[in-house]
């Protein structure tokens, strides 16, 4: 295994101690999310890892290995609907050796909860994006042209972690 790889690993389980360090500290409730979807059209994965203050609301920090993208997501609900938000930009990783420049994620979608088990609650996630990209070649054959469409659909799991 590559440093590069063992770092990310490494930052990965410091980041999910903290969260689960700051849900010690906070109502019985708290617990860590951990949240995988991935773009259907353009197969990128999404990571978001967060914190869940009770079992509707929740904020994440959204990182996208792909391209590295950062963001936030948040999940809320509605009319007994839990939906989810998200916000990302890049301008670094794969994207870049391919001249492709500011992408800008918004996403919005729904989340389904399924059974619990082991303690732990699971969602199922379904959701729309809108990408900003932009380019400084248009047609580079390298480039699948379904990177350029504004508009995909993720697919995903969320985790909560109890204590």
């Amino acid at each position: 295994m590559s440093l590069y790889k063992t770092l990310k690993l490494f930052l990965t389980g410091i980041i999910i101690i903290v969260l689960m360090a700051i849900c010690d500290r906070t109502n019985a409730q708290s617990s860590v999310v951990i949240a995988v979807r991935t773009d259907m059209l353009r197969w990128e994965p999404d990571v978001d890892l967060g914190i869940s203050f009770n079992n509707d609301n929740a904020i994440y920090f959204t990182f996208q290995p792909v391209d590295y993208g950062l963001g936030i997501r948040g999940d809320y609900t509605l009319d007994n609907l839990g939906m989810y938000s998200s916000i990302s930009y890049s301008n670094w990783g794969l994207y870049k050796q391919y001249d492709l420049q500011n992408h800008i994620k918004f996403t919005t979608g729904v989340r389904i909860p399924l059974r619990d088990y082991n303690g732990c609650s699971f969602d199922f996630t379904a959701g729309l994006n809108y990408h900003y990209l932009q380019s400084a070649v248009l047609n580079n054959e390298l480039v699948k042209p379904t990177i350029f469409n504004p508009l995909s659909f993720e697919l995903g799991i969320l985790v909560r972690l109890r204590r």
